[in-house]
């Protein structure tokens, strides 16, 4: 047991079956207070050893893990920047510049190679458009696709074509009328020696019926 000195507050060791004792500082007997209980220091996360508490050094643990994986992060962002800056600031070699210009010679190639087929296929179409009828059509109006002057070509009628392909098959309209009932303005155009013999549209002349 500890206990206190009356004289000098030295704390003794003294055996608890003696009921009085020596103080080993100032030697006065008898002058001894009742036992002082030591408090033991509270173990704290950071502060663990083998023979603490288990949860104590589980958490002491964790966090010298979590202090050395923010260290890690830390270091390979440096990293990474660093070398960043490094490439950023490095001027090109002789080499890097050859093949940047060598790239983009060879990408001006290509793209004048393939204009250039671009153009001479378009020009042999061009030249194959007078062998037949959907040519052309298609020649005199090439804002017509080659699909819609095939069917031109063969007299065909369908919604969602041209009033103007309707008569470059027929001619003009024997009559042309326009509505308005609050819907914006409408039209009907009548073949009488045709059928379907009337076509209705808009202003924008697509035809989206007939009769």
């Amino acid at each position: 047991m500890i206990y206190e000195c009356r004289n000098c507050n030295f704390l003794n060791e003294v055996d608890s079956k003696l009921l009085e004792h020596n103080c080993v500082l100032c030697y006065h007997k008898n002058y001894i207070k009742a036992p002082v209980i030591i408090k033991q220091p509270k173990s704290n996360w950071w502060r663990f050893n083998l023979k603490s508490d288990k949860s104590d050094s589980l958490r002491g643990y964790i966090a010298i893990l979590v202090i050395g994986l923010v260290i890690w992060g830390a270091y390979e962002v440096c990293n990474y920047t660093t070398s960043k800056t490094q490439q950023v600031s490095r001027p090109p070699t002789e080499e890097e510049i050859q093949a940047e210009n060598l790239s983009k010679t060879e990408i001006k190639r290509r793209d004048s190679i393939a204009n250039k087929e671009y153009q001479e296929k378009v020009a042999a179409e061009y030249q194959n458009l007078d062998k037949t009828k959907a040519g052309r059509i298609r020649k005199k109006h090439p804002e017509w696709s080659m699909e819609d002057c095939e069917r031109i070509a063969k007299n065909k009628i369908w919604i969602g074509m041209h009033i103007k392909m309707v008569a470059y098959i027929r001619g003009n309209p024997d009559s042309a009328n326009p509505s308005d009932y609050g819907y914006g303005r409408e039209w009907q155009w009548c073949w009488n020696d045709y059928s379907p013999s009337c076509f209705y549209g808009s202003d924008d002349g697509i035809v989206r019926a007939y009769n």
